[in-house]
């Protein structure tokens, strides 16, 4: 399911989050930020979509239907067009997290610009996403 709020020549933080109800609230809380938002709910959608286009950060949640968070993480830091993408891991599995970050360091690759634990303060993420650039 895609839900899309843009202003012309913006480009948005797409949320890939399968849970309707936290990704409503990633996207509210971007929104507080400043950011524009695009909500993914499924892993494969997610990727086809960054297939398209390259979006100004990603909140990517590590279990999805259709394709895992992590696989999505490595598949854009081996695509040139995604590898310097911000992407910050919201997640109620921390050591699955950590892997991830573990695997990108290993890699050589951009590791997650954050790892946020569920639940998570609403705070932190418009504090990041205010503090992108």
């Amino acid at each position: 399911m895609l839900f899309v709020w843009s202003l012309a020549g913006s480009v948005p933080i797409l949320v890939i989050e399968d849970e309707y109800d936290l990704a409503q609230i990633y996207s509210f809380a971007l929104q507080i930020a400043g950011r524009i938002v695009e909500i993914q709910q499924n892993g494969l959608a997610a990727w086809q979509r960054l297939q398209q286009v390259v979006p100004a950060a990603v909140v990517l949640d590590l279990h999805l239907p259709g394709l895992d968070g992590p696989e999505i993480f490595r598949r854009m830091r081996q695509d040139g067009k995604l590898r310097d993408v911000p992407v910050v891991i919201v997640t109620a599995d921390p050591p699955l997290a950590q892997e991830v970050f573990a695997e990108a360091q290993r890699l050589g690759a951009m590791p997650p610009a954050g790892i946020f634990s569920k639940p998570l303060e609403l705070e932190r993420l418009i504090q990041w996403g205010r503090g992108l650039g």
